[in-house]
């Protein structure tokens, strides 16, 4: 999920309510169940340099193979 700037991108990697947040980077953060499972990546600046492109692409390829719900257990 993106917001409409496309400059924040959220990566749903299980159904499971987030617990903790974990700060991976300035602008990167990885959030956590109860259980200690991964339950989204959440990148909150995207800019236009080479990780940027590269976030971009990434959603891109993902955008044409992804459901909403395809993404959850």
């Amino acid at each position: 999920m993106t917001n409409r700037e496309k400059n924040r991108l959220l990566v749903i990697l299980s159904g499971e309510s987030p617990q903790f947040n974990y700060y991976l980077a300035d602008s990167v953060i990885l959030q956590v169940g109860q259980s200690g499972q991964a339950t989204g990546i959440f990148v909150n600046e995207i800019i236009d340099d080479a990780g940027g492109r590269k976030i971009a692409a990434f959603r891109r390829e993902l955008s044409g193979k992804m459901t909403p719900t395809s993404g959850l257990s």
